[in-house]
């Protein structure tokens, strides 16, 4: 799990105030009060983390998602969404019907993953999707 960065600097800095600020008397009390601070902050970036996959529930939902991520031009951003797409859909059942090694579809959709073109089209085909090619010219 990645917390961010940011949520380490405030916990350290609240954590500090409360330590330095405090007198010996409410010590163990704002020690118990710096931990539950990191605990429920730690907790908040758990819950807030998105993960698309969990929205991706449609054939038509995956159909667009996946033609909003070619229209990026960022390679990366194509691959993260096939496998948005995979897990969404099963990344064992993927493998199976794609053909290729549960280990490999995993690396296969790495961010910065070189892909070949068979690859990406085993994956499309597994996930029951076709890329299709239009005019960029109004006719």
């Amino acid at each position: 799990m990645a917390i961010g960065v940011g949520v380490v600097r405030q916990t350290i800095l609240a954590v500090f105030l409360l330590l330095v600020g405090g007198d010996k008397r409410s010590q163990k009390r704002d020690i118990a009060r710096a931990r539950a601070m990191a605990w429920e902050r730690q907790r908040m970036s758990e819950d807030t983390k998105f993960d698309a996959a969990e929205f991706l529930d449609s054939d038509d939902m995956i159909a667009e998602y996946l033609a909003a991520a070619l229209e990026d031009g960022n390679p990366d951003v194509f691959i993260a969404a096939l496998g948005d797409v995979a897990k969404a859909r099963g990344m064992a059942k993927i493998a199976e019907v794609s053909g290729l090694g549960r280990e490999s579809l995993y690396k296969a959709l790495r961010p910065s993953s070189k892909l070949r073109y068979e690859t990406v089209q085993k994956i499309v085909s597994a996930l029951g999707v076709k890329l299709t090619v239009t005019t960029t010219r109004a006719a």
